[in-house]
């Protein structure tokens, strides 16, 4: 049995967008002008017997809510199980604010119920179009000098690190006209900074938008974007920003060079990866035509501590949301002292012929993702899958300090420190589980 797959996109930039906060830089920022729309691109892709739903929003992130909400209303209107639907965000930072994030971008909300409704109808769509019998494949391989290790380089470091997993993954479904894409590759799409360029702030897809342009140029289809481990890595322009000093990233088709921060990053790591895209595709192997699922909850331990005696920060500690932080921390302290607290993080797998898509509701740090492979080559990972409950960092960054800043962000208490292993431990009993399925039916279960 071959698969079936049926593609939908539409546009949630908002009309009036220059009355939106963008989301993922901190400080309120309006945008001046549209330089690319962001979408919500979706797939249905079934084998005959099983089928899943797949979005992908140019936005920051969503909260889980908010998928519970499309999700409940895209079964309504389809035969896709809820549990069947993977809801992910390519993480831009330049897009209107839809999660909650103190300090970086209030959420407006008649344009999130409007973008909750446009990720429901392109769903629906997706599921109402005709769907195209084709052929599935797979391909991956590395694509270095993208990315760096923001949190492994040193200020003072001459070069950047590159201890992280730069590894680009492509699917590939095609069959006559059909030419469709998934990508993943796990790096921040912050090529265009805070300030904007020039000072200028605009609406954005970053790099995950201009790749999909690149290929849209070679005649590809729908090109959807899912992120990968971007916790700890930047686009490598970015150290050499800070850096303050201009090093050539890659002489352009026409001759010239890009340096430092303008639109003509854009379309340049577009064409850098969609070039890697390309070649990989020369070597790509055929999956077995079938569709499994399943998902599963893992509890991530918390430090419960009165607020004074967690982590400090020189540089949130004085913002305006510390205050209402540091009340929500002293109510659920009291509710919670002396007490082990977890937080439920659901981790879902989809299973496309020999390949899998784990897909976790977090910032996860490239070294953890690097273990869940280590022990299961067949997986990719997808990061803000359903949700989005902050970062994950690696034992490494936990010590050193990283994390202590982060945790304000997303809610009252940090991850203790054996969150990477919990995490890692919770995945593979979850892909174990996966393996011993014996029929094509979405299966929930509890893991640690």
């Amino acid at each position: 049995m071959p698969f079936y797959i049926s593609g939908a996109q539409d546009n949630i930039t908002p009309l009036k967008f220059w009355e939106h906060e963008l989301s993922g830089y901190r400080g309120k920022r309006h945008p001046q002008d549209v330089h690319d729309p962001v979408y919500v691109t979706s797939f249905v892709i079934d084998d005959g017997k099983n089928a899943v739903g797949l979005a992908s929003c140019d936005l920051l992130s969503l909260e889980s809510e908010s998928v519970k909400r499309i999700r409940k209303k895209v079964s309504k209107e389809t035969r896709i199980p809820e549990e069947n639907i993977m809801i992910t965000c390519t993480h831009t930072h330049s897009a209107p604010a839809v999660f909650p994030l103190p300090g970086c971008g209030d959420v407006n909300k008649e344009y999130l119920e409007w973008t909750e409704e446009r990720v429901s109808e392109s769903l629906t769509r997706a599921w109402k179009n005709p769907r195209k019998k084709i052929e599935a494949y797979f391909s991956s391989g590395r694509l270095e000098g993208f990315g760096y290790n923001r949190e492994k380089t040193n200020p003072r470091d001459e070069e950047p690190s590159t201890d992280f997993d730069d590894t680009l993954s492509v699917f590939y479904f095609g069959e006559g006209y059909v030419k469709d894409l998934i990508l993943n590759f796990g790096c921040h799409p912050v090529l265009i900074e805070r300030n904007g360029v020039m000072g200028r702030t605009e609406i954005t897809r970053d790099f995950p938008g201009a790749v999909a342009d690149f290929l849209h140029s070679k005649l590809f289809g729908y090109v959807l974007y899912m992120q990968g481990d971007a916790g700890d890595v930047d686009p490598v322009l970015n150290f050499y920003r800070k850096k303050k000093r201009k090093v050539l990233v890659r002489k352009t088709e026409d001759g010239g060079f890009v340096y430092e921060s303008d639109w003509k990053t854009l379309p340049e790591y577009g064409r850098i990866m969609g070039e890697r895209v390309l070649e990989l595709l020369n070597k790509k192997e055929e999956l077995s035509p079938e569709i499994k699922s399943l998902s599963g909850k893992i509890e991530l331990p918390l430090i419960v501590k009165e607020p004074e005696n967690l982590p400090k920060d020189p540089l949130r500690d004085k913002v305006e949301f510390y205050e209402k932080w540091k009340e929500k921390a002293r109510e659920e302290y009291v509710k919670r002292a002396g007490k082990d607290y977890y937080i439920d993080l659901w981790v879902q797998v989809f299973g496309i012929g020999e390949k899998k898509l784990v897909g976790i509701p977090a910032e996860v740090f490239s070294g953890i993702g690097r273990k869940i492979k280590d022990k299961h080559s067949d997986v990719i990972t997808v990061n803000y899958a359903n949700g989005n409950i902050g970062y994950i960092p690696d034992r490494e960054s936990y010590r050193k300090g990283y994390y202590s800043h982060a945790f304000k962000l997303f809610g009252p208490f940090p991850l203790a420190e054996n969150a990477e292993d919990v995490l890692v431990s919770g995945v593979d009993s979850l892909l174990r589980e996966f393996e011993k399925q014996t029929n094509l039916k979405t299966k929930n279960k509890q893991f640690l």
